[in-house]
């Protein structure tokens, strides 16, 4: 880690705003929204959700979930004043939820997979809606990495993208979050190759993109002055082991027990 980063410590923030996106997409966007159209939650994995009822807005208030929250992250983190372990939280919380948002979007315009794929399952031309989802999807990641740099500079200056400090800061929590989200499912039983890599290759493929916020460029000698040093803190590390614990040892087991 970057000299003064603490490695435990940047870790558990990192599972901590992966899971919180996770849980958020699954429980907070489709859940509550399957249960205001009178359904019930069927099945509740860390990847997956199923409810009584399938609506549009169901489906989509998954994403829509990820899209508000990464909005909310990124306009707390510009309206904070302090480089701090809390802003580095908002920053990967945000990241995590735009960047899997947007790679969502992608995903399904190129396979037809997931939550895209019902919301447009009776247009047609096919093609038309995929190559459309895949355009949106690309220019919305570019778009985001621009809005997660100009952020992380506000939060670490210059100096964060000096000697590869970015590079560790996005690629352990990713790495971190990557093995929680691989447990949870080999808990849950589900050891589908299929499964196993999205779960890991998807999260670690969104770190390694935060990863190289370094090489947009374009940034602003106003952010020139903060510093971010991740030290040790003991209410992280424990929060972020009691969630990983939740996430791998409750949510991965209750799949296909909720009713």
């Amino acid at each position: 880690m970057a000299q003064g980063d603490n490695l435990p410590t940047a870790l558990a923030i990192g599972v901590i705003a992966y899971v919180g996106e996770t849980v958020g997409h699954e429980l907070f966007g489709h859940g509550t929204v399957c249960v205001f159209s009178g359904g019930q939650i069927t099945a509740l994995a860390p990847l997956w959700m199923r409810c009584s009822v399938r609506t549009i807005p169901m489906v989509i208030a998954g994403p829509a979930f990820n899209f508000l929250a990464g909005g909310v992250c990124a306009a707390l983190l510009w309206l904070r004043k302090r480089s701090d372990t809390v802003g580095y939280f908002l920053w990967l919380s945000c990241a995590f939820n735009l960047l899997v948002a947007c790679g969502y979007l992608i995903v399904g315009g190129a396979t037809t997979f997931g939550d895209w794929g019902v919301v447009f399952a009776a247009v047609r031309p096919q093609w038309a809606w995929r190559f459309a989802l895949g355009v949106v999807g690309l220019v919305g990641y570019f778009l985001a990495l621009r809005l997660l740099a100009t952020l992380y500079q506000r939060l670490a200056g210059l100096s964060g993208f000096e000697n590869g400090i970015l590079r560790r800061r996005a690629l352990w929590p990713g790495a971190g979050a990557a093995v929680v989200a691989c447990a949870a499912e080999v808990v849950g039983g589900h050891l589908s190759i299929g499964s196993l890599g999205l779960a890991f290759g998807c999260t670690l493929f969104v770190a390694w993109t935060l990863s190289r916020l370094g090489d947009l460029g374009r940034r602003s000698a106003r952010y020139n002055s903060t510093s971010l040093v991740i030290s040790f803190r003991p209410a992280w590390l424990a929060t972020g082991i009691l969630v990983a614990g939740l996430f791998v040892g409750v949510v991965g087991p209750i799949a296909f027990k909720v009713r």
